[in-house]
């Protein structure tokens, strides 16, 4: 009579210290990596060339300006909501409020009882 078979959660595929990717990146990856930085100059200058084309349609032409931009200066920070909402005690319409982005919305309202009425933030930790 044989062992069960080990059953891992989420996040934790490999017996505890074993590498599912012993062997890193494959060269492959970086060859290829490195083939396309080849051509950046290009890439750019083409970019550039959509961009000021004015008989290009105005998303081609934005969509290569943003391309431009993004290379320059990083992509953008993009919002991130840190409300804490009790989904299972959550109405529909503050769900809807978090899942469309309602600028609306209370976020102080966001962690709740159920009850409509907010929950005060726990005391922060005492040094000793």
């Amino acid at each position: 009579m044989g062992l069960p078979p080990i059953v891992r959660g989420p996040g934790r595929p490999f017996p505890k210290g074993v590498s599912g990717n012993p062997g890193g990146r494959s060269k492959h990856i970086k060859e290829v990596a490195a083939a396309a930085r080849e051509h950046t100059k290009e890439a750019l200058d083409v970019l550039v060339k959509i961009m000021k084309d004015e008989e290009a349609t105005a998303s081609a032409r934005v969509s290569a300006a943003g391309e431009i931009l993004n290379r320059a200066w990083g992509k953008a920070p993009q919002q991130i909501d840190l409300r804490k909402l009790d989904v299972k005690a959550a109405t529909d319409d503050e769900l809807l409020a978090v899942i469309f982005g309602d600028d609306d919305a209370e976020p102080d309202a966001a962690p709740n009882s159920g009850n409509g009425a907010a929950e005060p933030p726990p005391d922060p930790p005492v040094a000793h």
